[in-house]
This record gives C-alpha cells, structure tokens and sequence, in this order.
C-alpha cells in the first residue's frame, strides 16, 4: 500500500476515532442528566407522598384530595417519561460506545498495518545495508590480497 494513502487513512481513522470519542461521551453525560432528573422526580414524588393530606392526619376537604392526587399523576407521568427517556438514552450510549470501538478496531488495523511496512522497510534496508557491507569488505579483501601480491 502507499505510504501517503496509508498515512493519510490513519489520520482519518484518528479523527473519526476522536469524534466518536466525543459522542460517546456526550451520550454518556445524556445517561447521567437524565438519570438525575429521574431521581429528582422519584424523590419528588416521595416527598409529596410522605407530606400529601393523606398522611397529615388532619382533616381534608375533597378538593385537597384532587389536587394532591392530580399533583401525584402528574409526577407519575413525569417519571414514567423521564424513565423511557433514561432507557433511550442509555441504548444510545451503548450504541455510541460500540461505535467508538469499531472506530478505534479499525485505526488499530491501519496502525498495524503502517508497523509491518515499517518493519519490513526497515528489514530490506538492513539487507542492503548489509550487502553493501559485505561489498566493501569483499572489495578491502581484495585490494589487500592485490597489495599483497604487488612486490
């Protein structure tokens, strides 16, 4: 492969790694603010049970006891939404996070493939290297047996 596509298919497979890396984690702050919200209103909810007309031992007109229990639907409503909305966006963060990890699968294999023409760049330059070695060495060789010979 060309040293240039190859590079220039790190460096996308890098920006796409670091942008999901970036969706991912917004998904992931989705999970915790709506996770908050949910047990904001669960606590609510709790809270008006435990100070609702019905536990204050007073005496309460029916309005009190419509109100309180619209008040109570309401907060039920709000909580079933809020859990549906909790459970969507922790599917999402699962899927950004699966996304992210192929992201990061595949500039993984790019990166292992630019190490192997790296490695075998570096073993054919050895060779040469060594050739070239052995020529000089060959040549010194017989240069010295030449001198030699020379009276």
């Amino acid at each position: 492969m060309d040293p240039k596509l190859l590079a220039l298919l790190i460096e996308r497979a890098r920006s796409a790694r670091d942008d999901a890396v970036k969706v991912a984690t917004q998904a992931r702050r989705d999970v915790e603010t709506a996770a908050n919200t949910l047990n904001t209103l669960t606590e609510y909810r709790e809270q008006s049970l435990e100070r609702g007309p019905v536990r204050s031992g007073q005496a309460v007109g029916t309005e009190q006891l419509r109100i309180a229990g619209q008040f109570d639907a309401r907060l039920i409503s709000a909580i079933s939404q809020q859990t549906g909305q909790h459970e969507r966006s922790g599917q999402l963060a699962d899927q950004r996070q699966a996304e992210l990890r192929e992201t990061q699968r595949r500039l993984k294999a790019f990166e292992a493939l630019a190490e192997r023409r790296a490695l075998r760049e570096s073993l054919k330059q050895g060779r040469r290297d060594q050739r070239t070695m052995d020529a000089f060495a060959s040549d010194q060789m017989a240069r010295r047996k030449a001198d030699e010979g020379t009276p």
